[in-house]
């Protein structure tokens, strides 16, 4: 996507907000929080793994109600991209406090007092005077040293080629996931099928979670018609699932929790035939 493109995005997406951003019906920061545990591996008690599943389905069920800038899942990814940067800045990274303060801000979420502390001590060392320029205080946009076509790579064309890649499973439900599909993608991006493969692999590990892989995600394009934000809702309910399962929960539990079945059996995200070449990792793409 253009640079010019990319701004007007982010410009409807901010202003879709308005004046007053809707109110925040689940609390995306504790969602956040128990997720980060949950990833670190930590034993979640009881009433966490109830509180996790219950901010699940509080942030899904904004699906339909939100435009995009406020979906449920666009302000959870918001609220976990900020957390994730946290030990960033505690350790004075300047680029990481504006990174957050941004994904705060144009998903309407509120500023946690650690990231805003961060953000106003260094407005603060310019507005009186103790440093002479923004890079003196947040650092330079693209540190020297860095591969400025790797950081476009990473924060813009590998998202691009991640929606493309399943936009194209969508449209054809019994495409394979294979190099044709590749040399698809890379050719929307000026890639070849090989970085295309390993740039959509890196974006699915950076997502924390959040993303499903191009396998995983196709069982549910299919039981949707190809409706890729139900298709995605479905998954993350069997990975809901799937967690309860591993912390111990029931079938009854669940069933007494939601008042509904979990997801059948044979909805589960390892369910999938994954493409050869992307098992380098252990997670496709």
């Amino acid at each position: 996507m253009r640079e010019m493109d990319r701004a007007r995005v982010l410009s409807a997406v901010v202003c879709g907000l308005g004046d007053s951003p809707p109110p925040l019906q689940c609390d995306f920061w504790r969602l956040a929080e128990l997720q980060e545990r949950e990833a670190s591996g930590a034993q979640l008690s009881a009433e966490d793994v109830a509180a996790l599943n219950a901010l699940h389905d509080q942030a899904g069920m904004l699906l339909d109600t939100y435009p995009l800038a406020a979906w449920g899942l666009a302000r959870e990814l918001a609220a976990r991209r900020a957390l994730a940067l946290r030990l960033e800045v505690m350790c004075g990274d300047g680029g990481a406090v504006l990174e957050a303060v941004a994904a705060c801000v144009a998903h309407g979420l509120p500023v946690p007092g650690w990231l805003a502390s961060a953000f106003v001590a260094r407005y603060q060392r310019v507005a009186v005077g103790d440093a002479k320029s923004w890079d003196a205080v947040f650092g330079p946009a693209i540190p020297a040293g860095t591969n400025q076509a790797g950081v476009k790579a990473r924060k813009q064309l590998a998202p691009k080629a991640y929606e493309i890649a399943i936009g194209l499973l969508a449209a054809d439900l019994d495409r394979p996931i294979d190099k044709g599909l590749f040399e698809e993608v890379g050719s929307h991006v000026g890639w070849g099928a090989t970085a295309a493969e390993s740039w959509i692999r890196q974006h699915v590990a950076e997502g924390l979670g959040a993303w499903p892989s191009l396998s995983e995600i196709r069982p549910y394009l299919r039981t949707s018609g190809g409706n890729v934000p139900k298709a995605h809702h479905e998954w993350s309910l069997a990975e809901r699932w799937e967690r309860w399962r591993r912390n111990g929960g029931t079938r009854a539990d669940w069933c007494d929790t939601y008042k509904t079945e979990p997801p059948g059996a044979d909805a589960t995200p390892g369910k999938c035939d994954d493409f050869p070449g992307l098992q380098k990792d252990g997670r496709a793409a």
